[in-house]
């Protein structure tokens, strides 16, 4: 059974799935673009919190170990997430793309290549 999970992108779509994981007994890291700057990191932390999510301050810290990693960012952010995945996971089992605003085929392409 699946049992650690990494979301990328802690929005409404992220902070919902990290919620429900964590209360079915999953272990939960979460890593957003957010908690980058200081205007939202104490807003993003609060929201990790309240979902009793693991709040990492890298991407890579929030990869690593885990089974599952969940991408649930914008699709402006999709190919960013795509290139730090392929530099920084090589044993996870399962990656999965969660974009669910209208995304173009090249940019699903492009997402899918790297």
């Amino acid at each position: 059974m699946l049992q650690s999970f990494a979301l990328i992108g802690f929005g409404e779509a992220g902070s919902i799935l990290g919620e429900d994981l964590a209360a079915a007994g999953r272990s939960v890291a979460m890593y957003d673009i957010l908690l980058d700057s200081p205007a939202s990191r104490e807003a993003m932390l609060e929201r990790a919190r309240r979902a009793q999510v693991r709040a990492a301050n890298t991407f890579e810290e929030a990869v690593a170990g885990v089974q599952v990693v969940i991408s649930a960012v914008t699709a402006s952010s999709s190919a960013d997430v795509a290139a730090k995945a392929a530099k920084s996971l090589s044993s996870t089992p399962l990656s999965c793309e969660m974009t669910f605003a209208k995304v173009s085929p090249s940019s699903t392409s492009r997402a899918a290549a790297i």
